[in-house]
């Protein structure tokens, strides 16, 4: 947890951190980027002057946190915690199937914003991504597909491991998004170096 100056807010850490670095990281040194500071934080937080700029939400997150990690040891708790995951989250998933497996409706939604300086401090990138699709099941399930549609178009495809955007180029994969129907928007702002 800490300040995020580009957001100007407190931030939470996101759960996929740990996974999503290496594939940036790898991305960025293959593009031409190495030397990437790359950092990845939960977004959706209340984050006004009321809010003191996230720092409430931050600490209840990491006192819930904290609590959580008490009671994990506590004899029965693992049977709880299931007890509380089938009568919660069964509901939602039935309902995400059904909107899956019906015509590939909408089943919750993405909403990404990326926020990038360059290494003068003289630009600033924001990206927005929207989608309307969770981002468990339907976004990973149309991301699949629509990178799977582009390697499929391409005459020639290096062997071995390559991240979406280092197989297809990230010009075609936001493409491919858009015709999906997801928002992409990029805003490139000039910023006097003071």
């Amino acid at each position: 947890p800490g300040f995020s100056t580009l957001a100007g807010r407190f931030c939470l850490p996101h759960f996929m951190a740990p996974i999503n670095v290496h594939s940036v990281h790898r991305t960025a040194a293959k593009e031409g980027y190495a030397g990437l500071v790359y950092r990845e934080r939960m977004g959706g937080l209340p984050s006004g002057l009321l809010s003191v700029y996230g720092l409430l939400p931050t600490l209840i997150g990491i006192g819930g946190s904290c609590i959580l990690a008490m009671l994990i040891p506590l004899p029965y708790f693992s049977t709880a915690a299931l007890k509380l995951r089938d009568i919660v989250n069964t509901p939602l998933q039935q309902n995400v199937r059904e909107s899956m497996l019906a015509g590939f409706k909408p089943t919750g939604k993405t909403t990404v914003l990326g926020l990038g300086l360059s290494r003068s401090g003289r630009s600033k990138v924001t990206v927005a991504l929207k989608s309307p699709y969770d981002p468990g099941l339907g976004f990973t399930m149309l991301s699949a597909c629509s990178v799977a549609a582009q390697l499929v178009q391409k005459s020639k495809i290096e062997p071995g491991f390559s991240t979406a955007v280092s197989a297809v180029g990230g010009a075609s994969l936001s493409a491919a998004l858009q015709e999906m129907g997801v928002q992409i928007d990029v805003n490139v702002q000039a910023l006097s170096k003071l």
